[in-house]
């Protein structure tokens, strides 16, 4: 069934409405209103549809004005006209710079060692989700300028059934809108991602084209992401050596479980390890880990720590209620490797941390071992 449209078109109408933002109607209109391009891949999609209905609307022949009044009168409209203002300079932990290679650690273009201070905050992606404009997660932000930590590490998926307190299912509406929206607003403050791809998969069983598709929407960021395959692929429903090439700067094959050999990388970037978690065994290989991984396994690549022992209040033993013990594991990791992340209950729940308790005592010794090795 064909349709019959009111105005004349053309390649050169098509051009007038699709052109790239500031050249072209629609395009320029969805920046100006909601911050985002509407074509910028992944969008279109059934999920994401505004950039075809807008289309539709200038077939039919209704003008920019009315078009704009459209989206403007969206949710996502609203979110962007309310989100928080952007500090001077990110307001953040420092400035995302181009990193290379160094055996384990990296070094930025000066040819300075750097290692990242890391921090869980496993569900960012869930908090910019259930709120595109930011102000959910602005306190965690101004949290981690506090205590020093430029990385974070988020999950891409979660599944209540199995961490008993939140999902996020990579199949929901607008969750790639909002991996882009967490990535630019992550690294215009200055905060590494290290984005965990898959975690519960077990439950949701995403294929590769969820992998693909989440470097597609971070690699504008690349400069500032470190995209890992996933979370303790031995028991998490995914497949490390399965991983292709994303087109990243930054991507590993994951992380196993605690104190397992990682994947061997086959072309990845840099290495993920999650060491034992007994101390005082524990505190041994946090000199033991970049040594044996480098000189035993010959994984010469940056190596993070994305989950030491955890930390605080209910963390892996009483020991780890001892900022000053805790203070060793910081000071080890920032010498030895590219990064690490403090693994502890409140950034797992997405809470901020409480004042005086043992995790702020931690979190303020942990940043303090990174002064002076960060970009």
């Amino acid at each position: 069934m064909s349709t019959t449209f009111p105005i004349e078109v053309t390649t050169t109408r098509l051009a007038e409405f699709l052109a790239g933002p500031s050249l072209g109607t629609i395009r320029t209109i969805s920046v100006e209103e909601i911050g985002r391009d509407v074509y910028k891949d992944p969008s279109p999609t059934l999920d994401d549809a505004a950039g075809v209905i807008m289309l539709m609307m200038a077939l039919e022949g209704q003008s920019a004005e009315d078009i704009r009044a459209w989206l403007h009168a969206s949710d996502e409209a609203e979110a962007w006209r309310n989100r928080p203002p952007t500090p001077p300079n990110g307001g953040g932990t420092g400035v995302i710079q181009v990193l290379h290679a160094n055996g384990v650690t990296l070094h930025n273009a000066a040819g300075t060692r750097v290692s990242l201070c890391g921090y869980d905050m496993f569900t960012a992606l869930r908090m910019e989700l259930d709120d595109p404009s930011g102000a959910m997660l602005q306190p965690f932000i101004e949290e981690s300028v506090h205590y020093g930590f430029n990385m974070w590490r988020v999950f891409g998926e979660a599944s209540m059934s199995e961490n008993g307190y939140y999902s996020l299912d990579p199949r929901e509406p607008g969750y790639y809108g909002a991996l882009d929206r967490l990535a630019s607003r992550l690294t215009a403050n200055g905060i590494y991602l290290l984005h965990t791809c898959y975690a519960d998969n077990q439950i949701y069983h995403c294929g590769l084209e969820h992998w693909q598709q989440t470097a597609d929407v971070l690699r504008p960021y690349q400069d500032g992401v470190f995209l890992s395959g996933g979370n303790q692929w031995n028991k998490n429903g995914w497949d490390p050596i399965r991983l292709h090439d994303p087109g990243l700067t930054w991507w590993s094959r994951g992380s196993g479980v605690e104190d397992v050999q990682p994947s061997t990388p086959n072309g990845s970037t840099f290495v993920e390890f999650h060491p034992r978690r007994d101390y005082p065994k524990a505190l041994d290989d946090t000199v033991a880990s970049a040594t044996y991984i480098e000189f035993v396994y010959k994984f010469v690549l940056p190596l993070i720590i994305s989950e030491p022992p955890r930390m605080g209040e209910d963390g892996s033993g009483a020991v780890y209620l001892d900022a000053q013990v805790c203070g060793q594991f910081a000071e080890h990791y920032a010498a030895q490797c590219a990064g690490a992340v403090l693994h502890m209950r409140p950034g797992q729940k997405g809470a901020l941390i409480p004042d005086g308790s043992a995790c702020d005592r931690i979190a303020e010794t942990w940043g303090a071992a990174w002064r002076g090795k960060q970009p």
